[in-house]
């Protein structure tokens, strides 16, 4: 492969111009990427996450894939190869075949339990809009306790009998919840077995009769995000931390703070989205601004700076930390706008009344005063 100009002499192609330069971050890719998967390769988008669906798969079919990102710094890593088979579910089965692609084509009535059993590791079981649903059905309809177990794209219904859950996990680290309902059981959720490194994302457990999501038996660095696990009574808890589970994150997540349940030697951080927007007396978007927020215990929350459109990044805002049932909160937040053509703005901020803020605005005044100046030493004398 040449980079350059090429002339046609005589019927050969010869390269008269030679690129003269450097190219940086090359990657070479066996399709077309879209926009939003070009974007996601680099660290300022405002994305999060990055999801990429591909339709007409071949049932049966073994595909290769793998995963590229960029930080900050414009390093560049990468995912090793994998390869995922595609296999299509309409009743209640084992999965047990690793590294492969489970996708629900029928809605279920489940007549035994558990429904879905996952017994193989690196398996994915996309639900894909329908649901498995039976009222009257006692027991855990959706098993795991294999390592990288993904399910998504669910819609789970149980019985509100005691014992009775949508989705449980038993040791079964480094796996993803995602877009998943699971609604009238006594548990929505269950973590249990020393679960680590667990991602939950879009899941709504609610109207379940006694707890939302329950944490347990040393289960640690939960990440829950853009969740609800709101119960339908005025009993049991929506969040049931126990057992030693520490490190665990409710970002964005909707529950009853009455119904969080932390016990002795676990731990809890509920956070929020925010991000800033500057602009000045006269409506302008202001670029180069920094931002920084700092909570009443002290220290540099974040150091934001906007852009062109006068907004920062999305961030991240801690609201408190729930050790072993004690909360301590971080607001009153003192946030400030500085750029150095203006004079600085300044506010408190409430992150516990405001939750999620994707727009704290700040106004900044143009710095036309002139400085005082006086000088102390030396004084002015005169010598004769």
């Amino acid at each position: 492969t040449s980079i350059g100009i090429l002339q046609n002499y005589g019927g050969a192609a010869i390269n008269v111009e030679d690129f003269n330069g450097r190219i940086d971050d090359v990657m070479l890719f066996t399709r077309a990427l879209s926009s939003e998967e070009i974007a996601m390769l680099y660290a300022n988008s405002s994305s999060k996450n990055f999801t990429r669906n591909f339709t007409g798969l071949t049932e049966g079919g073994t595909y290769r894939f793998k995963a590229y990102t960029q930080d900050l710094m414009a390093n560049v890593n990468s995912t090793e190869q994998r390869s995922v088979t595609i296999t299509n579910i309409t009743a209640c089965t084992i999965l047990d075949r690793a590294n492969t692609l489970y996708t629900q084509q029928a809605n279920i009535i489940p007549l035994t339990i558990p429904c879905l059993n996952i017994t193989a590791q690196n398996i994915t079981y996309n639900g894909n809009g329908f649901w498995i649903a039976n009222s009257s059905l006692n027991g855990k309809l959706v098993i795991s306790n294999q390592l990288n177990t993904t399910i998504k794209n669910c819609n789970i219904t149980t019985s509100a009998v005691i014992g009775s859950v949508g989705i449980e996990l038993t040791g079964a680290s480094n796996s993803t919840i995602q877009n998943c309902t699971l609604s009238n059981g006594a548990a929505g959720l269950n973590i249990l077995a020393g679960t680590l490194n667990l991602i939950i994302d879009e899941v709504n457990a609610v109207n379940n009769s006694i707890i939302g999501i329950g944490i347990g038996g040393g289960s640690n660095y939960t990440n829950v995000s853009d969740s609800n696990f709101s119960l339908s009574g005025a009993s049991g808890n929506d969040i049931n931390i126990i057992q030693n589970s520490i490190n665990n994150i409710f970002l964005n997540t909707s529950y009853n703070i009455n119904k969080e349940n932390v016990v002795s030697g676990s731990y809890l951080t509920r956070k929020w989205y925010y991000r800033a927007y500057v602009n000045d007396t006269s409506g302008n978007n202001v670029s180069g601004a920094n931002v920084t927020a700092y909570p009443q215990q002290g220290g540099l929350a974040f150091n934001l700076t906007t852009d062109s459109t006068g907004y920062t990044s999305m961030t991240e805002i801690i609201d408190y930390t729930n050790n072993g049932g004690t909360r301590s909160y971080y607001s009153l937040y003192n946030i400030t706008a500085v750029n150095s053509s203006y004079l600085f703005n300044s506010h408190t901020y409430n992150v516990t009344l405001q939750q999620s803020n994707y727009k704290d605005v700040f106004t900044l005044t143009a710095d036309t005063i002139s400085p005082d100046v006086s000088i102390v030493y030396p004084t002015n004398n005169t010598n004769t």
